[in-house]
């Protein structure tokens, strides 16, 4: 069942924590379109640790903007806490994607501890089951890592600026890895290998150059590879839609090579429904979702509520379990009977395939 969570959206569930939902495309269960673009992997400390893969992960529910685009993430975690001073509860979000509730310092919601969180009111500690940890700064109503150390002792350093929650670097004991520049209000622009020398860098390193539109989404993602000519630079874009009540959703990208992915939205009085106490609009879902490519067939996916129980759904309508405001990170548990669903089906020139994802 979802949660109102003001810091990072509107509202909290941990339907998002499958891979289905951190893995971009269609999520069969929310029905929601997610967007991931892979920028590259940063080899930290000549290659002795901690990774980190450079990806920018879009997600509609996503409210907040970190200098990425509102929606737009970085895979690094981060902690937001329900109200301004008050760091003993709020929302969790790991670098995979999943997010969790944090009540009174105590992380609910784990079915396998594969981590631990401690917060104070100086600073926070996110404890890898791989032995790696995560050191937190708070800044603002959110807290972030400025240190990433590895199992075995390596160090990954970020920095962030001083007025607002955004990423400045990433540095390691070699040097700087990643810089960005905020210099424009519409473009952002990330420098892999800035320390590189000269001679070193055209091999090396390169620049993503992230573009926003008037209303502070990401509309295009740009690699330069340095000594590249124009025509060798990879694009994606993304176009959106105007929702009913939720703003603008993405409804298409098109990726580098010609592949494009575009979905199609039900809204209104057919959209999912809230529990009647949350007093929030209908969210939309995507019903159609088209996948294209030079010299490919033309790849078709519908989805559908089922006949059975259509109202059920990850947001817990019509379950007789209260809506839980943000001031409690516990939520009244599910009846053990609630299931939710949905039909998705495949359709080529060649054939058509009838899926029901257990859910």
């Amino acid at each position: 069942m979802a949660q109102i969570d003001n810091s990072a959206s509107d509202f909290f569930t941990q339907a998002t924590n499958f891979v289905s939902a951190v893995s971009g495309q269609v999520d069969p269960r929310t029905l929601q379109f997610g967007i991931n673009i892979k920028l590259g992997h940063l080899q930290v400390n000549n290659g002795l640790s901690p990774d980190l893969p450079l990806t920018l992960g879009y997600a509609p529910m996503n409210k907040s903007n970190i200098g990425f685009g509102i929606g737009v993430s970085f895979n690094i975690s981060q902690y937001h806490w329900d109200t301004p001073g008050n760091k003993a509860n709020g929302r969790l979000i790991m670098a995979s994607g999943e997010n969790y509730r944090v009540s009174n310092r105590e992380v609910k919601g784990q079915s396998l501890q594969s981590f631990k969180f401690e917060i104070s009111d100086s600073s926070a500690t996110l404890y890898h089951k791989d032995g790696s940890l995560e050191v937190f700064v708070h800044k603002g109503q959110v807290s972030v890592p400025s240190k990433i150390i590895s199992s075995s002792g390596y160090e990954m350093t970020l920095e962030w600026s001083s007025n607002g929650l955004k990423l400045q670097n990433i540095k390691d004991n070699s040097g700087v890895l990643l810089s960005i520049d905020y210099t424009d209000s519409d473009q952002a622009v990330l420098s892999i290998l800035p320390a590189a020398t000269d001679k070193q860098r055209p091999f090396e390193g390169y620049d993503v150059e992230l573009n926003f539109d008037q209303n502070h989404y990401l509309k295009a993602v740009t690699t330069k590879v340095l000594g590249a000519a124009e025509a060798d630079w990879l694009t994606w874009k993304i176009s959106y839609l105007t929702t009913i009540s939720w703003g603008q959703w993405a409804k298409q990208i098109d990726h580098p090579g010609g592949y494009s992915e575009s979905v199609g939205y039900t809204q209104g009085s057919k959209a999912l429904f809230f529990p009647p106490d949350a007093k929030m609009p209908n969210l939309p879902y995507v019903n159609t979702l088209t996948i294209s490519g030079k010299n490919q067939p033309l790849l078709s996916k519908t989805y559908k509520l089922p006949t059975t129980s259509p109202e059920h759904n990850f947001l817990g309508y019509k379950s007789d379990a209260s809506w839980v405001s943000t001031q409690r990170a516990d939520f009244d548990p599910l009846p053990s009977e609630y299931n939710y669903s949905s039909e998705e089906t495949y359709s080529t020139t060649e054939a058509a395939i009838t899926r029901y994802p257990d859910i």
